[in-house]
């Protein structure tokens, strides 16, 4: 048996990339956290299960420099279901629209079967349920990836 050694230095880019946090001004108090619908949390759940160990993007016959890969995308559909984390979305987006980013997915579904974790890596669908803020560019990337 020979152990997985992963290059995880990419991955971390990628986070910072689509800027796979929440953030929040202070260190204070800050009280109750929004209400959540407890499906939305059921699914955010699923999601938040990612422990970064690089297996989806190992299996991935995509992984390249020229392509962001399955876990940054599902971050950016962690952190973009929180009501804090929606203020950021835009950006997140951005960070998964580019050249090497979300197009790129062929939808090999290599990364869901090697997921120690089961997390939907290659579910889309929440794409159709994002707010559309009128940045073209989004939405018809949104669309191409929701309409094959």
């Amino acid at each position: 048996m020979v152990d997985l050694v992963v290059d995880r230095s990419q991955m971390f880019d990628h986070l910072n990339r689509v800027h796979a946090w929440i953030q929040i001004d202070g260190t204070y108090d800050l009280g109750p956290g929004p209400r959540m619908d407890q499906e939305e949390v059921q699914e955010r759940y699923a999601y938040s299960h990612c422990m970064t160990c690089g297996c989806c993007l190992e299996a991935c016959p995509y992984e390249d420099d020229h392509y962001i890969g399955p876990q940054a995308i599902a971050q950016v559909r962690l952190f973009n279901m929180h009501p804090t984390g929606k203020i950021t979305r835009d950006e997140r987006l951005e960070g998964i629209m580019g050249d090497d980013g979300i197009t790129n997915c062929d939808n090999a579904q290599n990364c869901v079967k090697a997921c120690l974790m089961n997390i939907p890596l290659t579910d889309q669908s929440h794409l159709r349920r994002e707010p559309r803020d009128g940045s073209s560019r989004l939405v018809r990337l949104a669309k191409k990836m929701t309409n094959p």
